[in-house]
């Protein structure tokens, strides 16, 4: 069956990279944070880091799912096709055999 030399699957970044994601996020939020006191910065930081890291995580499951689950119906696709293709060719193969035994 062919699966096609431009179709790959998708997979979320490494877990060192996420980290590292998440670090810049927290950085990046501490440092513009509007906050006055180190404890209420660290916080504010935490907890928007939180959410802009699982509103990301959340984008790219979604992406990578809908791309892998259409490279995985097309594959689908194929297999049945290249199924019905042997079956037919089966019925030939057994058609002629029955035709060149008899002659």
């Amino acid at each position: 069956m062919f699966h096609g030399f431009t179709r790959s699957y998708q997979y979320l970044p490494l877990s060192g990279d996420l980290k590292k994601h998440e670090l810049g996020l927290y950085k990046y939020y501490y440092k513009y944070s509007e906050k006055n006191k180190y404890k209420e910065k660290r916080e504010d930081a935490k907890n928007k880091t939180c959410e802009k890291f699982i509103e990301n995580l959340k984008k790219y499951y979604i992406t990578i799912t809908e791309v892998n689950q259409k490279i995985n119906d097309k594959r689908a696709d194929s297999y049945y096709l290249t199924r019905t293709f042997l079956f037919v060719n089966l019925i030939l193969l057994i058609v002629l055999g029955v035709i060149g035994y008899l002659k």
